[in-house]
C-alpha cells in the first residue's frame, strides 16, 4: 500500500514469485490479497506435509489448512506460472501438477478465464535454475503490461491518472484507442477489464493495434459534466498529439461504465467510432425507479435534487437518444437474469436503435447475471464488433471518395441468444449474423 500510494509501484500491475517456500508464500499473499494479479513460482512448496520438517503433522488442522489447494478458489482467474524439475523429492512434482490442476479447475467452476502456466522439466532434483527466471520475467510482461500515465497531461486542470496497455501492433502504425468506462466503485487501478473474463480480448486487441485506456473518472461519476469534459480532454490529448488514429476510438464500458459510455457517445457521436456495452442501465429514470437505492448517488453525481431527478434523469439517458446513437455501431451484452439492472434496458435500446436505423449487435445470455464472467465466451465478438467498425468506416469513405460517412448502409439485426435466426460464433456462441 506504501508503494502504491507513494507512486512507486504501478497498482495494476503487481505481481510477486518465489521460489520452493517464498512460492509457497507468494501463492498464499495472492489468495490474501486480490490486487495481485500474477504469481510466478520455481519449484514451489504447495502442501506442507511434503517437507521432512513437517513429518508425522498429518491430522494437523493448521498444516491441513495451509496446503495450497484450499487456496484456489480465491485464486482462480490469476495468472499463475509454475516450473518444477520433473522428479523434485522434496517438495513434489505430483503436488504442484495438482495444484495447477486444481487452479484450472477453480476458475472453470466460476466461469472466469485463466492463466496457469505449468511446466515439468527435467532437473536435478529440487532445483531452480537461471533459465526459469528469465522466462518467467518475459511471461510477466506478456501477463501484466500495462502502465499509469497522467492524461492529458501533468498540470492541466481535468487530468486524470490512466491505466495504459499500449499497443502491440506493428511498427509505424498508428495505433487505434478503446476507451475502457468501468462499473461504479472502480477506478484506473481497479477496473472490469483487467479481470480474467476479458484476458482474450485485452491481449486480441493489443495485437491488433489497439491502445487501451482507463480513464480514473471517480468511483462514482455516472457520466456528469465533469466526466464529459476530462473524456474529451483525454481523447483531444491522445488524438491532437497523433499518438492514436482519431478515426478509431471507441468506448468499452460495463454497468454504470456501459451506461455512461451511451451517455457519452450520444452526446459526441462524430468522436467516437463504436460502443460496447455491457449491462448497461439505459432508462436511467426508469432504473432508479426500479432500484430507488441508486437514485441519491446518480443524483449527486449530477447535481440534481433527489426529488426533482426524474425528468433529468430521463432526459439523460440512452434510450432518449437513439437517433444519436444510431449514427455509429452499438454492442450490447446482457444477461437475461441480471439483478441489478434487467434485461429490459439492453432489450429496449436494442428496439430503439433498430427503429432509428441503427447498426446493433445485442447478445442476451440467458440465466446470466450482473457479473463479468457472461463476457467471458464474447470476447471474440467484442473484438471482432470493434474491428468490422473501422472496417465499415475505411470502406464507406473508399466508397465516398474519403469522405467520413457514419451512416451504415443497412441496420444490423438485433437477436437474443439462442434465437433460430442466429449462426455460431467462435466458443460455440450464438449470436447475430451481419454484414458490412
Amino acid at each position: 500500500e506504501h508503494l502504491v500510494a507513494s507512486g512507486v509501484a504501478d497498482p495494476a500491475r503487481i505481481s510477486v514469485a518465489g521460489t520452493s517456500r517464498g512460492g509457497f508464500l507468494a501463492f498464499q499473499a495472492a489468495a490474501g490479497n486480490p490486487r495481485i494479479r500474477a504469481v510466478a513460482a520455481f519449484a514451489p512448496v504447495t502442501d506442507l506435509i511434503a517437507l521432512r520438517e513437517f513429518a508425522g503433522q498429518d491430522k494437523n488442522p493448521l498444516v491441513q489448512r495451509l496446503a495450497l489447494m484450499n487456496a484456489a478458489d480465491k485464486l482462480a482467474g490469476r495468472a499463475a506460472w509454475l516450473t518444477i524439475g520433473d522428479h523434485d523429492e522434496r517438495v513434489g512434482t505430483d503436488k504442484a501438477v495438482a495444484f495447477a490442476e486444481a487452479l484450472k479447475r477453480a476458475a472453470g467452476k466460476k466461469k472466469l478465464e485463466t492463466r496457469v502456466d505449468l511446466h515439468v522439466v527435467p532437473a536435478p532434483g529440487h532445483a531452480s535454475l537461471p533459465e526459469w527466471h528469465d522466462q518467467a520475467a518475459q511471461w510477466f510482461l506478456q501477463t501484466v503490461g500495462s502502465t499509469v500515465r497522467v492524461l492529458p497531461e501533468a498540470g492541466n486542470p481535468l487530468a486524470v491518472p490512466c491505466a495504459i496497455f499500449p499497443s502491440a501492433g506493428k511498427e509505424g502504425q498508428k495505433p487505434g484507442l478503446v476507451i475502457h468506462l468501468y462499473g461504479h466503485g472502480g477506478s484506473h487501478a481497479d477496473f472490469n477489464l483487467m479481470r480474467p473474463s476479458y484476458d482474450r480480448l485485452r491481449q486480441a486487441l493489443r495485437q491488433a493495434g489497439y491502445m487501451i485506456v482507463v480513464p480514473d473518472l471517480g468511483p462514482s461519476h455516472w457520466m456528469n459534466a465533469r466526466a464529459v469534459a476530462t473524456l474529451d480532454a483525454v481523447i483531444a490529448g491522445l488524438t491532437k498529439s497523433g499518438e492514436v488514429d482519431a478515426r478509431r476510438v471507441h468506448l468499452l464500458g460495463t454497468s454504470m461504465g456501459a451506461g455512461s459510455g451511451l451517455i457519452y457517445a450520444g452526446r459526441r457521436p462524430d468522436s467516437v467510432r463504436s460502443v460496447c456495452a455491457i449491462f448497461p442501465m439505459t432508462d436511467l429514470a426508469a432504473w432508479t425507479a426500479e432500484r430507488p437505492d441508486w437514485l441519491g448517488p446518480i443524483a449527486q453525481a449530477q447535481g440534481l435534487a433527489p426529488a426533482q431527478a426524474a425528468a433529468a434523469l430521463r432526459d439523460l439517458s440512452p434510450l432518449q437518444h437513439a437517433a444519436d446513437l444510431a449514427k455509429l455501431p452499438v454492442f450490447l451484452l446482457h444477461g437475461e437474469a441480471d439483478t441489478v439492472v434487467p434485461v429490459h434496458h439492453s432489450r429496449d435500446l436494442a428496439a430503439a436503435l433498430r427503429v432509428a436505423g441503427g447498426r446493433v449487435v445485442y447478445h442476451e445470455v440467458p440465466g446470466g447475471g450482473h457479473d463479468d464472467g457472461i463476457a467471458t465466451d464474447w470476447q471474440e465478438a467484442l473484438f471482432r464488433h470493434i474491428l468490422d467498425a473501422d472496417a465499415h468506416q475505411q470502406a464507406t469513405q473508399h466508397s465516398q471518395g474519403m469522405k467520413t460517412s457514419r451512416t451504415p448502409s443497412r441496420p444490423i439485426e438485433t437477436c437474443r441468444q439462442g434465437s433460430t435466426e442466429t449462426i455460431g460464433l467462435a466458443n460455440n456462441q450464438q449470436g447475430c449474423a451481419y454484414e458490412l
